[in-house]
């Protein structure tokens, strides 16, 4: 009985240390990032702890921390595999990788995909080669141009007309005759320069700010210090209660409509309605969408 819990414990400890090896991995997690959440996952961790884990775990979970940018020192004689896991549990600071160490771990190394900012193999093995290349192209005055990545833009799952990325960022609500959106200055150029390359014609690009108002679907949108509003003032006006009888009517347009119907003076104010709300909350995009549905009706 008593072996079977040994058994069964060495399994968790393997299969919990190889779910944080993929974790690390997967999410790219590097530098002081790792080194704090290695700290903190395997907190109470001893060397006896460590030496239930098998041999591949133990260099798995050693390759993925440097790797990532954090020093495991090798083992020797006196120092054994699990008690290089624990002297980095046991840093106050994490070790700074010197040339040695680079050198030392380059084994380790070349059998990933080094994460880490801070280290390149092949410039810390062969820096008298690197220190060239940097004294040659530090003396090239024009930059080569950078090739921005345009932005992929995703469908919302309620409105087709609703649009996101998120490198670089951007969201963008599609109308008719009109696109607003908020994004940072790199989408905002991709934005500019998609437009140029599919030779679209669209009128000027405008910037809300506290001293300047957007005007979108006869709307004004309006920021003041953090707070943005938007009124439909036109569209609000026109808002009223479907008459029992034939009756006349003006669009928020202007355009006077005679002898209009209880059925379409339903579908019109039904229609008015969910405009109003869709601009603000997207979900309301399904009402706007049936409005047109009701069948001829009965007073």
């Amino acid at each position: 009985m008593v072996r079977h819990h040994v058994t069964r414990w060495k399994k968790m400890l393997g299969r919990y240390t190889r779910t944080k090896i993929w974790f690390y991995e997967t999410e790219t997690i590097s530098d002081s990032t790792l080194w704090d959440l290695f700290r903190m996952d395997f907190e109470g961790f001893t060397t006896e702890t460590f030496s239930k884990l098998d041999g591949s775990t133990l260099l798995s979970l050693r390759i993925c921390l440097r790797c990532g940018g954090v020093w495991v020192p090798p083992n020797s004689r006196n120092l054994s595999i699990h008690g290089t896991f624990m002297k980095v549990l046991e840093e106050d600071e994490q070790h700074e990788w010197s040339q040695d160490d680079v050198k030392q771990a380059s084994s380790d190394l070349s059998k990933h995909t080094i994460t880490s900012v801070f280290i390149t193999l092949e410039r810390n093995l062969r820096p008298e080669v690197y220190a060239r290349i940097d004294a040659y192209t530090s003396r090239q005055t024009t930059p080569k141009p950078q090739t921005a990545v345009p932005a992929i833009l995703e469908q919302s799952t309620y409105d087709p007309c609703l649009l996101h990325s998120n490198r670089p960022f951007g969201i963008v609500g599609l109308q008719t005759d009109d696109t607003l959106f908020v994004g940072d200055d790199e989408f905002a150029e991709q934005e500019q320069l998609q437009l140029q390359k599919a030779g679209f014609l669209a009128k000027g690009r405008e910037r809300l700010t506290s001293n300047h108002d957007l005007k979108f679907n006869s709307s004004i949108i309006h920021l003041k210090n953090d707070s943005i509003t938007l009124t439909q003032e036109r569209q609000c006006k026109n808002l009223k209660i479907v008459n029992s009888k034939n009756t006349t009517t003006t669009s928020s347009r202007g355009t006077i409509r005679q002898d209009f119907s209880i059925k379409d003076q339903y579908i019109a104010q039904r229609a008015r309605g969910a405009y109003i709300a869709s601009v603000c909350q997207p979900e309301a995009a399904y009402n706007l969408s049936i409005c047109q549905w009701p069948l001829k009706l009965s007073n």
